[in-house]
């Protein structure tokens, strides 16, 4: 169960983006497992970007909605590109964590379609989103082990 409607890039939306890039050659979206978690990389149709899911195990929700867990708090136990950006629930009432590659240092196929892509900004390729959902699981994975050996499992 991805965390949100599928991607649903339209052609409408891939006719905005330049013809010859990375982007022409790479999936919209793609489910996997990593540490035992659900995760996802989905594609943003209006703009093209890619964005990092790891559903949380059921030991970190109450975490993660508490409202003294702050996303500082989060951003401080979890490195990943840009911070966490993004946390909802499914339709199923899963919650998911996630990240964008929409900061000042990412460029999206609609910004070099538009001469918008800022000097020293990159286009974060599938593989390259693929590897920091992996590293985002990997410490999902990590702060679950150590709680449960803090409270003595």
């Amino acid at each position: 169960m991805l965390p949100y409607q599928r991607s649903g890039v339209t052609e409408d939306q891939r006719a905005r983006w330049p013809k010859h890039g990375p982007w022409n050659e790479e999936p919209d979206e793609v489910e996997f497992q990593r540490a035992g978690l659900d995760c996802a990389v989905l594609r943003v149709g209006w703009s093209g970007h890619l964005c990092g899911y790891v559903r949380l195990p059921e030991e970190l929700v109450e975490s993660f909605r508490a409202a003294e867990y702050s996303w500082e708090m989060a951003n401080g136990q979890i490195r990943i590109h840009g911070g966490l950006t993004w946390r909802d629930y499914d339709c199923e009432g899963n919650m998911w964590v996630g990240f964008d590659c929409a900061h000042s240092q990412d460029a999206s196929p609609r910004d070099y379609y538009l001469g918008q892509a800022r000097t020293g900004s990159t286009y974060k390729t599938f593989a390259w989103v693929s590897d920091e959902t992996r590293r985002l699981a990997d410490q999902i994975a990590a702060i679950v082990q150590t709680n449960k050996a803090l409270s003595g499992l």
